[in-house]
């Protein structure tokens, strides 16, 4: 019995010995022992300065505090110019987001939008995400993984790796043998949209963000050449160009976008790539119109109606959005008046009264019957309740947006309209209403055109939450450019708004449209105006590509 004791001892040896022979011990690396740390937090100083990034930072250094008796130092990458970045190699740091750290710029540059990672890399811990929301959603995840709870020690294996990834419509995009992400998109002072248009693409189909840089020899890039002609995008010497003239850029960077995302999962791009069959469907002509609940004499309701069927005579547009629109005009609309035939007999014709009825000043939106057909429609309060006649914030009356989504006969292509006019008097009325307008048009997941009075100039507040959201002004971005300036001519012995004379655009939705023409229309008719509004008119088209 003893002597099977003794070889069963020794058999156990043995074994222990084998496994501890063919297995390396896991290399730890220790960044806090005993609430103590020579360990750096380092966070950019550009995303670190202020919003959501700061916000994550603050918190980790507060539950450190709170459970671990604040080991560790926190401090930006700031440095000063010249510094030899080198000497940070080695030293003892918690890299969070996109740092100047060369640990950093590896880990970051191959992350997506909304993905994040903490992992170790060269003996630092790396946390990290594609955005700035994502590495704040990273600090958090490491927070709540390490320091929701009195925490003593922190050792990690050096191969530590935590990762959280999204789907995406292309799971990766390489582009002449290299992925996408290693490249940057270059611009020029011709072509800062294009790049911006670009960006935009690009993250919403694959996740990654590119950086825009100024144009420079050496570096592979998308890139931009400003010519005359049609538009063409071609994969060449492991880059992408697109050329073309303004407009035809911006529906070279939309096919090619909507080319790869049709693409989906992983996408190689090379020589062989190239989009041709650039269909642009008829134009649209767009008019934007605040005619005036009211007036007097030979500016009455019933005056200006055949004035306004003239006016329309001579520029024929195929969506038209009019504002303060009164029961009085949409009876003249609806039956016309003496040569003035009603509107309707051309136009569908869709609106809502502010007050939830037809009597009640609405925001219309005429379109010609012969070219679309009406898919769907709504009205909207600009309001906390936008589903129930309301007064929103700091306003002073009930606005409301009304919106359709048209099908054009010939390609049976669907698009949105939408058309709003803000709160004259609450500035905050007006920057949440049109908050909410581009959550709804966003919803749309379509090519959306927004009209109507927006009560202030391009630079005001309200109109940026459009223009540096979804949508672009049609005027900067137009090829051909006829009247601009004011909107509003003081017609009619009033001066109905006080606050801005400039006041009425028409904001298509960035990458969907390439617009033609653009002008305000100062005409009178009959020696008088239509409304103390002028019309602001545009030529734009739908645009898309099939890839050979």
């Amino acid at each position: 019995m003893k002597r099977i004791i003794l070889i069963g001892i020794l058999l156990l040896a043995f074994l222990t010995l084998f496994a501890a022979c063919g297995e390396e011990p896991a290399v730890l690396v220790t960044f806090m022992e005993n609430k103590t740390s020579d360990y750096t937090v380092i966070y950019p100083l550009v995303s670190g300065a202020s919003g959501s990034v700061k916000d994550a930072v603050n918190e980790l250094k507060q539950l450190t505090k709170d459970n671990a008796g604040d080991p560790f130092t926190f401090s930006s990458d700031f440095v000063t110019e010249g510094t030899d970045l080198s000497v940070y190699d080695g030293a003892h740091e918690i890299l969070i987001g996109a740092t100047n750290r060369k640990e950093s710029v590896e880990i970051t540059s191959s992350l997506r939008e909304n993905d994040y990672v903490i992992c170790l890399k060269n003996g630092k811990l790396i946390i990290a995400g594609g955005s700035d929301e994502a590495t704040a959603k990273a600090v958090r995840r490491f927070s709540a993984m390490y320091f929701a709870k009195e925490q003593t020690n922190l050792i990690l294996e050096e191969n530590y790796r935590y990762e959280h990834t999204e789907s995406y419509p292309v799971s990766s995009l390489t582009v002449g043998g290299r992925p996408v992400y290693e490249y940057v998109i270059l611009e020029t002072k011709d072509t800062k949209q294009d790049a911006e248009l670009t960006r935009s693409a690009l993250r919403k189909a694959t996740g990654y963000s590119l950086s825009v840089v100024e144009a420079a020899e050496g570096k592979p890039a998308i890139s931009f050449t400003v010519t005359e002609g049609d538009a063409s995008l071609t994969v060449a010497e492991g880059s992408i160009s697109i050329s073309g003239n303004a407009t035809s850029r911006a529906l070279a960077i939309k096919t090619f976008a909507d080319a790869i995302e049709k693409k989906g999962g992983d996408v190689l791009l090379d020589s062989s790539f190239s989009l041709e069959g650039q269909k642009t469907l008829a134009d649209l002509t767009v008019m934007s119109l605040n005619v005036y609940s009211t007036g007097y004499a030979e500016n009455a309701v019933i005056a200006r109606y055949p004035r306004l069927v003239k006016f329309l005579d001579t520029y024929k547009p195929t969506v038209l959005a009019l504002q303060d629109v009164s029961p009085t005009w949409v009876t003249e609309i609806e039956k016309g008046r003496d040569s003035a035939a009603p509107l309707t007999d051309k136009y569908g014709f869709v609106g809502t009264g502010r007050n939830n009825n037809d009597t009640s000043v609405m925001n219309p939106i005429l379109y010609d019957k012969a070219l679309y057909t009406l898919k769907d429609s709504g009205t909207f309060w600009l309001s906390d309740t936008p589903e129930w006649e309301s007064v929103g914030w700091d306003g002073r009356t009930r606005c409301i947006c009304t919106w359709v989504i048209l099908t054009e006969k010939a390609s049976g292509k669907d698009f949105a309209v939408m058309n709003t006019r803000l709160d004259p008097y609450g500035k905050n009325a007006r920057v949440e209403g049109m908050e909410l307008i581009v959550e709804k048009a966003e919803a749309f997941d379509l090519p959306v055109i927004l009209c109507g009075d927006m009560q202030g100039m391009a630079s005001t507040t309200s109109l940026k939450k459009a223009t540096e959201t979804i949508f672009f002004d049609s005027e900067s971005v137009t090829k051909e450019l006829g009247e601009v300036g004011f909107t509003q001519n003081y017609a009619f012995g009033t001066t109905i708004n006080r606050f801005a004379k400039a006041s009425d655009f028409i904001l298509p939705s960035c990458g969907d449209f390439t617009v033609s023409y653009y002008s305000i229309l100062k005409d009178k008719v009959d020696d008088l105006f239509v409304s103390n509004h002028y019309a602001v008119y545009v030529k734009l088209s739908l645009a898309e590509a099939e890839e050979k």
